[in-house]
């Protein structure tokens, strides 16, 4: 199944862009350390199938890419919560990318706020205290 949002990711319109992502989310599954590093993605597989470690490296690649050269805010929007923006979650190749990714969404006017996520690195955007008064 992730196999097949993955492809969609990388062909789809913008509304299935934005669609697999939101159903990669809620298909997580817990992965288990191995052996595979991020050189040698295809050093491991499971009875013939892309290992699962793999395939969300291959995700968080795709993933970058398409925050980077989409310009279609939803798609943006949706990719971004899950988004690691460091270098050590890519293989070298893409590792410029990661900056643009970060420039991209801190210069959004809106700062991407429908998601709830903040480039203060992972904390919660601040809220004004009449937003959300102290309780009594």
């Amino acid at each position: 199944m992730r196999a097949g949002l993955l492809d969609r990711l990388r062909g789809g319109t913008d509304a299935q862009r934005a669609g697999a992502v939101r159903a990669w989310y809620w298909t997580a599954l817990p992965l288990e350390p191995d052996e595979a590093s991020a050189e040698h993605p295809g050093a491991l597989e499971l009875d013939g199938a892309t290992d699962r470690s793999v395939l969300v490296r291959e995700w968080n690649e795709a993933a970058l890419r398409e925050f980077v050269t989409d310009e279609d805010l939803d798609v943006r929007r949706c990719i971004l919560p899950g988004l690691p923006l460091r270098t050590s979650a890519y293989a070298p190749e893409p590792h410029h990318l990661v900056e643009t990714a970060t420039a991209i969404a801190g210069a959004h006017p809106d700062g991407y706020s429908g998601t709830g996520w903040s480039l203060s690195w992972a904390r919660p955007p601040r809220r004004d205290a009449e937003d959300h008064p102290a309780p009594p």
